[in-house]
Order: structure tokens, then sequence, then C-alpha cells
């Protein structure tokens, strides 16, 4: 008998990506060729799982095994997170605004690719946006500096944390 095919509903699909959201925050994969390496699979399984909306047991028994996360927390993102005592709650708030400052640092890469477009302009445009260009690029510059900063923070934070545990 033929196995029933569970109907993907909006529901189930935002499920499953959140799920996803948790299993690239512990692999650290922000692409499926990093996570199809992590799980040592095909990135067509990513593929093949994301348009059924459905995580396969095997992965999730990798994870847990690899990363000592109980599967019912990538599931759900309920109840206890790690296997094994765990990381402390403060290295969890370190993770998450090292994805902060990761996405905050895309979005500068994106601004100075766009003020590097603007500079490479006629010279008739380009006096007219060179202002606006170069400001840019130095708030950009700017912030980098300040996201550098933070990034050493994060990194001497977790590396105590590390140590301590």
């Amino acid at each position: 008998m033929p196995k029933q095919a569970r109907e993907i509903t909006p529901e189930r699909v935002a499920a499953f990506e959140a799920a996803m959201e948790r299993i690239r925050t512990v692999t650290g994969a922000r692409t499926q060729v990093q996570l199809a390496e992590a799980l040592d699979i095909r990135q067509s399984s990513i593929s093949d799982a994301k348009r059924r909306a459905s995580i396969p047991a095997e992965w999730l028994l990798k994870l847990q095994r690899k990363h000592q996360v109980f599967a019912d927390w990538f599931l759900t993102g309920e109840g206890p997170r790690e296997t094994t005592g765990g990381a402390s709650a403060r290295v969890e708030e370190l993770e998450q605004e090292l994805h902060r400052v990761m996405r905050e640092t895309e979005s500068l890469s994106d601004m100075i690719r766009e003020a590097l477009v603007h500079s490479r302009t006629t010279l008739d445009d380009l006096i007219e946006l060179k202002g606006t260009s170069r400001d840019m690029l130095v708030q950009a510059q700017k912030r980098i500096k300040e996201l550098s900063s933070r990034l050493r923070d994060v990194d001497a934070e977790v590396a105590a944390q590390n140590f301590t545990m």
C-alpha cells in the first residue's frame, strides 16, 4: 500500500522553516551546500525536504548525535535544547548576537557594493553621486569597525564560556 502524502499547509511550511532555521543556527550552515555538508547528504536532499516541508528522521538523529541537541527542540523550538548539560544561556545569547552581526555585515556589504556601482557611473553622474557614495562608504566603514569590535568581544566571551564549562 503506497504511503499517503501529508497535506502541505501554510502552518506546516512555517514549522518546517522555523525548524530549518534552528538547524542552521546549531550547525552554523548558512547555505544549502553548507547544510548538506554538515549532514553528509546531497544538496538535492535538502531541496526534496523543503518541497515536502518535512525533515527526515535521519537528519535529526545525526544532528542530535553530533551537536547533543534534542530532536524535539529542532522540530518545535520548545523544551530543553541540549541533551548533556549544554551551553549556558549566555552562550545562546552570544550566538544570537553573532547572527545579528552577521546579518548586519551582509547588509553593509550590499551597501558598499551599491556605493561602488555608483562610483563607476559617468562623470556627470559621478559628480552628483560622489558625495552620497562617499558618505555611504564612511558610514559603512565606521559600522564595520564597530561590528568588528563587537565580534572580538563576543569571541572572547564565547571562549571564556567554553573554558568554564
